[in-house]
């Protein structure tokens, strides 16, 4: 099968015409594909989405403090699912955020309960707890 360059295939004089350029901006940065949703059942995050949510957050962890104040961690970023990924959140760019790994940590905490966290982590050496 040859693939073509699109921009080489010849339009159909019966396909709409393009928008005009004074059409508001995108929502979404162009390159983020909506049709590419994460594999069911596997921690993939597409790329496209990676690519939006660092772009959305700036590069930098997302996580405010109670004052308001977002921290200002940019790197050894990870994501983090709003929703956890163990209880069935996607991987959508709506669900997604750039934390540093101690605000990741955080929120693993209050999601999962320290003791959780810290067999998951493997600091102790006690039998797995049970999950909440």
């Amino acid at each position: 099968m040859v693939r073509k360059n699109p921009a080489s295939v010849p339009v159909p004089a019966s396909d709409p015409a393009p928008a005009p350029a004074s059409d508001p901006a995108p929502a979404q940065p162009l390159h983020v594909v909506a049709t590419a949703p994460a594999r069911r059942g596997t921690r993939h995050i597409p790329a496209s989405v990676r690519r939006a949510v660092f772009d959305r957050d700036g590069g930098r962890c997302s996580y405010r403090d109670d004052r308001g104040e977002r921290c200002r961690e940019t790197l050894g970023l990870e994501a983090h699912h709003r929703h956890a990924h163990a209880l069935g959140g996607p991987a959508t760019l709506d669900n997604l955020e750039l934390r540093c790994r101690a605000h990741n940590t955080l929120a693993a905490e209050r999601d999962f309960g320290l003791e959780y966290t810290d067999f998951a982590r493997g600091v102790t050496d006690r039998a797995a707890p049970e999950r909440r």
